[in-house]
C-alpha cells in the first residue's frame, strides 16, 4: 500500500459546485490520491 502525503484543501463556498466537490473528493478519495499523488483532506469552507 502507498502512503501519500497530505495536501490540505478549502473550498471558497458551499454552493452547487462546491457541495459536489466536496462529495466527490468524498467518495473518490483513493482514486484522487493516486491521481495527484497525495491524500486531498478538506479543512475549511
Amino acid at each position: 500500500m502507498i502512503e501519500y502525503r497530505n495536501l490540505r484543501v478549502a473550498l471558497l463556498g458551499c454552493g452547487s459546485v462546491g457541495t459536489q466537490v466536496a462529495r466527490l473528493m468524498r467518495e473518490h478519495g483513493d482514486e484522487l490520491a493516486q491521481r495527484v499523488g497525495a491524500r486531498l483532506e478538506l479543512v475549511g469552507v
